[in-house]
């Protein structure tokens, strides 16, 4: 089967002359005729429905799409840009695409000169245009627009998280309630970057009760494996003795690449596990953050 992206088709007119039905050399027999004209017009025709939105993709799992032409494709070519009609949008960060039988393959989008994995939704439920970059589609239009996609979150803890921390245990917040999040890049107590970029991150956390063996701690955001201090001293020194509880609020702005995490951690010791992570409609424990740029 021969396609305009063969190297057996060429742009000179007079080196068009392989063997039929690859080429029109001279003196051809008449029975070779037929056959090589019929294959331009397949050729053709491949090219106008990979060109433009004519095939459909279906979905054999989820964020698998496949691609059926009513003629296999024998390989995909360096560069060609295909236009697809998906029929719902991507769930996750890493889906793909195949064509017939050819296997599927990881689908990326362009970040400033870099691919780089989908956020939810950059494919939609309409036609987009790919291209082969020799070992994976990109995605030239994905739906928010690069750079342009809101990602925003807030959540809250409406329940409390009982014996927690005091005896110098870590403790990771969850934050199980939330306020919005344009993305959906936030989960129970993790942030995960969608996309490369600057991010700020600001939570808070309302803790107690406390002894006074409980004489040290610290709260801190940690992001891509990193601790951001937000604050480190004597708890029970600040500690409020009429309402039972510490209230501690700060942020961090970093670069972050797509797929790092970012989460709040409050440890608190010098005494036994008896403290508790205040859980409440009034945001006493909550996080929040944006994508600046």
């Amino acid at each position: 089967m021969s396609d305009l992206a063969t190297t057996s088709w060429t742009e000179v007119d007079n080196n068009n002359n392989q063997f039929p039905p690859e080429g029109w050399p001279a003196g051809m027999f008449p029975n070779a005729v037929e056959p090589t004209a019929r294959a331009d017009k397949g050729a053709l025709k491949r090219w106008y429905n990979r060109a433009n939105p004519t095939y459909g993709a279906t979905q054999s799992t989820a964020d698998s799409y496949l691609v059926t032409p009513t003629q296999s494709m024998d390989g995909y070519r360096l560069h060609e840009i295909v236009n697809i009609r998906m029929g719902i949008a991507n769930a996750s960060t890493s889906p793909t695409l195949a064509f017939s039988s050819l296997g599927p393959q990881p689908v990326r989008k362009i970040v400033g000169s870099t691919p780089t994995v989908l956020q939810r939704g950059d494919i939609r439920a309409r036609a987009h245009q790919f291209h082969w970059d020799g070992t994976r589609w990109i995605l030239r239009d994905p739906g928010p627009g690069i750079g342009n996609a809101p990602v925003a979150f807030g959540y809250r803890n409406t329940t409390t998280q009982s014996l927690v921390t005091g005896d110098n245990t870590s403790y990771t917040i969850v934050y199980g309630t939330k306020s919005f999040d344009y993305g959906e890049n936030f989960a129970t107590d993790t942030f995960t970057a969608p996309m490369d970029g600057v991010y700020l991150i600001q939570a808070s956390v309302t803790f107690g009760p406390l002894t006074s063996s409980h004489t040290s701690g610290n709260f801190n955001i940690a992001i891509a494996g990193n601790s951001y201090r937000i604050w480190q001293g004597n708890p029970f020194a600040i500690y409020d003795a009429s309402s039972n509880v510490v209230c501690l609020n700060g942020l961090a702005i970093i670069q972050m690449t797509a797929g790092q995490t970012a989460t709040a951690l409050l440890q608190i010791s010098g005494g036994t596990k008896t403290v508790d992570i205040a859980g409440s409609a009034n945001n006493l424990t909550r996080i929040s953050g944006f994508r600046i740029t």
